[in-house]
Parts: C-alpha cells; structure tokens; sequence
C-alpha cells in the first residue's frame, strides 16, 4: 500500500491499515523513545502517547512530510517532554 493510500485508510479508520503501521515502527519508536527517557516503562508510555496522537491527529497530517517521519516528530516531541519532566522529579 503506498503512503496516500494508507493515509487514507487511517482517516476512514481501517484498523488492518493501522495494525500494518503499528507493526512496522513499534519498534523503531520504542527504541527512539529509550534515547530520550530513563525507563523502558516511560518509553512504553511515550510510544503509547504518540499512537493516540496519531490517531487523533491523523485528519490534520498535511502530508509535507513523510509519514514515518510526522510520526518520529510526535514521538520525539513526547519524549523529549517526558524525559524532562522526570529529571525535575528525580
């Protein structure tokens, strides 16, 4: 499935579509979050944030930019968050 049309099946809520995606950058975005938080418990969150972003945000994606990559910059955004609110806690 090429990039406009998954976007599309995302908008109209196609869970198989949104599975799809979910399987290829769990990964990816599970580590990333690691780099930025000190738990893997907190990078489980920061990656379960940014899926419910990209749910909620999937109708405004402009499409300026990849997919992966509008999604890295949610997970980033998150985490960076995340990592900087537990070192005040800590």
């Amino acid at each position: 499935m090429d990039e406009a049309a998954l976007v599309d099946a995302l908008r109209a809520g196609d869970e198989e579509a949104f599975a799809a995606l979910l399987d290829r950058l769990d990964g990816p975005l599970r580590r990333l979050a690691r780099t930025f938080v000190a738990s893997a418990a907190a990078a489980d969150d920061v990656v379960q944030e940014t899926w419910l972003a990209v749910i909620e945000g999937i109708d405004r994606f402009e499409q300026r930019s990849s997919l992966r990559t509008w999604i890295t910059r949610i997970l980033m955004n998150k985490a960076r968050t995340r990592g900087a609110r537990d070192k005040r806690s800590v």
